[in-house]
């Protein structure tokens, strides 16, 4: 019974055994090879940057890397992704009140990302000033990226790798967002 079961099989897959002993598999192996080789120069070599040339509307933040409430305007935002690492910098404003709910909203949108990790540090006053980010504007020319002109406001997020630092300017209405790897 076996033997026939093999037998009845062997002309099913005849075809491609007679295609892995053939110049044919090392044809289809060499291509893979290429093809991944390929996409490991594209990944390493060219970063992969979205971002907005100036303020804009909600309707036109589309690849915002963050939920946007329906009350954002002057919507800047830049995000790079080059091989394993990555940078998102948000920066709207909108009504203190909305600004301040909307943390929970881009908290609650990161833990589902991130299995529910802690952030680090919940929403809390602004104790002492902010130092300017310097490779943000240094590396990425992200000069409206400016949270340490804040002078009244709230934080929350200890940042670092994978974990976002966000600030809330209580004064003027401002929304920062700032994560890396």
């Amino acid at each position: 019974m076996y033997k026939l079961f093999m037998a009845e099989n062997d002309r099913r897959v005849g075809w491609f055994i007679r295609m892995l002993r053939g110049r044919a598999l090392r044809r289809m192996v060499s291509l893979l090879i290429l093809l991944f080789i390929g996409f490991c120069i594209w990944a390493i070599a060219f970063p992969h940057e979205s971002s907005t040339s100036g303020p804009v509307s909600l309707d036109d933040a589309t690849g915002c890397p963050i939920p946007l409430p329906d009350s954002a305007r002057n919507i800047q935002y830049f995000t790079r992704f080059h091989w394993q690492a990555f940078s998102d910098f948000v920066k709207f404003e909108a009504p203190v009140k909305d600004c301040l709910d909307h943390v929970d909203v881009v908290i609650a949108d990161w833990q589902e990302d991130y299995d529910g990790r802690s952030l680090g540090r919940p929403l809390s006053p602004i104790a002492e000033p902010i130092q300017p980010i310097h490779f943000v504007v240094d590396e990425h020319g992200l000069d409206w990226f400016d949270p340490h002109t804040i002078k009244e406001g709230e934080s929350a997020g200890a940042g670092g790798s994978c974990r976002p630092r966000i600030w809330v300017d209580t004064q003027r209405g401002i929304f920062y967002y700032m994560m890396t790897d």
